[in-house]
């Protein structure tokens, strides 16, 4: 990106998905039965893997770090600087596919 901001596909994914969504959210919830990251309907943790955990929340904290979202309680809002990032991204043809669309 022109502003030297480099994020990770995961990272790009969520971002993308968020800004899309009409409430510019994210869903992340922590329980004794593990985490749970959501936009709309699509679940990015799969239930049970503490691999695929792990992956969604460094994408989710990387987003965080560099000011493209913000976490409040489970919400986790998209930012200004994080919507201008995923118009970006979509001018560039810059957002990975979905799993189902491999």
């Amino acid at each position: 990106m022109s502003d030297g901001l480099v994020l990770s596909d995961d990272a790009a994914d969520l971002l993308s998905e968020a800004a899309k969504h009409p409430s510019g959210a994210a869903f992340f919830i922590e329980s004794n039965h593990g985490s749970s990251l959501s936009v709309g309907t699509r679940k990015f943790i799969e239930p049970g893997s503490a691999r695929s955990e792990a992956r969604w929340e460094a994408a989710l904290h990387e987003l965080v770090s560099a000011g493209l979202m913000e976490i409040e309680g489970s919400l986790c809002s998209v930012t200004e600087r994080g919507f201008s990032v995923a118009a970006r991204l979509k001018r560039a043809g810059m957002t990975p596919p979905r799993d189902g669309d491999l």
